[in-house]
């Protein structure tokens, strides 16, 4: 069977209808031929892979170093500062995940990491891309908004790129996390698979019965997905206040069978990089477009070794306790459909 990722245009073009959410995975992989060919994984391993951090990622390097050397083992890692990405496209020999624009439009641009092979005397190509969430409220984002409304000073994609570039701020760029898309890439690049775009997964029964004796992880960018329109709801920074987080997490999780524990971004972030034993996250994407036909996505990953114990694809508009009832039936033990 033909292992294809699928990238739907609609969804790079579309814009969150909510605020920023946290999206460790599905990681968006995807190859420009069919499936991947073994000479194209040697090509990556024989490449020395180059890293290239903005001035925002600088503070968080050692942490960024820490993510790779958890999880990365198909090439030599190099890390390198934005500022130096045209020298290092002249340099044969060298892979590289970099910060790029994926799709343009007249007053907008979509921002990924991605991770491009070398290809010899070839053009390189990309395989892997990490779309970058926006911060709502921040400086930069403002800034943004505002050049994208303003049309009378000269081009918006010139006056955005060094925003991008150099000023945003992303909720889902953060070491953590890193580690875990990186732990992603690792299995897939080396099964030489791609994997598909909020594709279920099957679940791990062990892992997942354990959860009862665990702590379930799930980020406060998670919760906001479950978007009560409430003006209250919200603080000064459009950020849910903390008496509506609690709200909303005993109503979607009243009758999970284990412990929650709702963190920030950062906190959860610290716990997937610090992690020497199991422990488990909850990560929840709602996915773009039309609200009412937005696939979305919940899963439970392993944050010590990288990997997704459950899965599971749906239309998530609003978040409802239902949304989690096949995840709490397979916690308890029962695995049929």
């Amino acid at each position: 069977m033909k292992k294809i990722f699928f990238i739907c245009i609609a969804i790079l073009f579309c814009k969150p209808l909510v605020n920023a959410q946290v999206n460790i995975s599905p990681l968006y992989l995807y190859d420009r031929v069919d499936p991947f060919k073994p000479e194209m994984i040697a090509k990556l391993k024989n490449s020395t892979l180059a890293f290239f951090y903005r001035k925002n990622e600088e503070a968080k390097l050692d942490e960024f170093k820490k993510a790779f050397s958890q999880t990365w083992d198909l090439t030599k890692v190099e890390f390198v500062p934005i500022d130096k990405l045209s020298e290092y496209e002249k340099k044969p020999n060298y892979s590289y995940f970099a910060p790029t624009v994926f799709t343009v439009s007249q007053s907008d641009i979509n921002f990924v990491y991605g991770l491009w092979i070398d290809n010899g005397d070839k053009k390189r190509y990309k395989i892997a891309s990490i779309p970058l969430e926006e911060i709502w409220g921040s400086p930069a984002f403002k800034a943004i908004h505002s050049i994208r409304g303003d049309r009378t000073n000269g081009s918006v994609q010139e006056q955005l790129m060094p925003i991008y570039y150099n000023e945003m701020i992303y909720t889902n760029l953060l070491p953590g996390f890193f580690k875990m898309y990186l732990a992603q890439l690792n299995i897939y690049l080396k099964k030489g698979e791609t994997k598909k775009l909020y594709v279920e997964v099957a679940p791990d029964e062990i892992e997942i019965k354990g959860l009862k004796e665990k702590t379930l992880y799930i980020s406060k960018n998670s919760i906001e997905l479950s978007g009560p329109l409430r003006a209250s709801a919200y603080d000064k920074d459009h950020n849910y206040t903390e008496e509506t987080v609690a709200a909303e997490e005993k109503r979607l999780f009243a009758n999970y069978p284990g412990k929650i524990k709702v963190v920030s971004n950062q906190e959860l972030s610290d716990i997937i990089l610090n992690a020497k034993e199991d422990t488990y996250f909850l990560e929840v994407s709602r996915g773009y477009g039309v609200a009412a036909t937005s696939k979305g996505y919940i899963a439970v990953s392993n944050a010590k070794t990288g990997k997704i114990v459950y899965g599971d694809t749906r239309i998530i508009s609003n978040l409802k306790p239902s949304h989690f009832e096949d995840l709490i039936k397979k916690i308890n033990g029962d695995f049929s459909k």
